[in-house]
């Protein structure tokens, strides 16, 4: 017999305080399709890098990848390659 998976289905900021909760120390780059003040304030005070709304700047977005595992490196006390 073949076993069920469980699917959960949660919003990126429930994901990100569930990580936070488990002590994940990473940010987060959070993009979403509704852009209004209580998106916006949720993702900052969830902690967020950075919040784009939908379509998204191919070139923005990688930039915000960038930086942004430059802060998680920084705080894992990472070496940067290139520096």
């Amino acid at each position: 017999m073949r076993r069920r998976r469980r699917v959960y289905a949660m919003s990126d900021l429930q994901l990100q305080r569930e990580l936070q909760r488990a002590g994940s120390p990473q940010h987060f780059i959070f993009v979403t399709a509704q852009d209004t003040d209580e998106t916006r304030a949720q993702a900052i005070q969830a902690g967020g890098a950075a919040l784009f709304v939908k379509p998204v700047d191919d070139q923005a977005l990688l930039d915000a990848i960038h930086w942004t595992l430059s802060l998680n490196a920084d705080r894992a006390g990472a070496v940067h390659p290139g520096r």
